[in-house]
């Protein structure tokens, strides 16, 4: 992990560039036998443990990103084994690749869905996940 304040004095830019103009404070890299969907599948057990959440509590799972791994099976499909134990299957939700908006699209989703007339009371999940440099 890199901190910004740190990356700002190294680039040499303005102080507050990367830390105020981008509102981010550190930046992080994955390695090269991590992608998008180990670090999706990581961040959602981690959530339903962590948050004690019953897989079947969750009816909503929307994925944004800009980052494709495998064109024919989209994140979501990956992301279902976390679900797969409890019997849960019955989640509505997509994956969502649209550049830097994917996971805007994908939060602005979520709260449409549980909006909607569609929506019954369980959770929505949203995943926003990038490794784009």
């Amino acid at each position: 992990m890199v901190k910004l304040e740190t990356l700002e004095a190294h680039d040499g830019v303005t102080k507050g560039k990367y830390t105020i103009g981008l509102g981010h404070d550190c930046m992080a890299f994955c390695t090269e036998v991590e992608d998008v969907i180990s670090m999706s599948l990581a961040a959602v057990a981690s959530l339903l443990e962590k948050y004690e959440i019953d897989p079947k509590q969750l009816g909503w799972l929307k994925i944004g990103s800009e980052t494709v791994i495998d064109k024919s099976k989209s994140i979501k499909t990956f992301l279902m084994q976390n679900f797969e134990e409890s019997g849960s299957t019955d989640i509505e939700g997509v994956y969502s690749t649209n550049a830097c908006y994917g996971g805007t699209a994908a939060l602005f989703n979520c709260i449409n869905w549980v909006e909607s007339s569609s929506w019954d009371g369980r959770y929505g999940l949203l995943v926003c996940t990038d490794n784009a440099v």
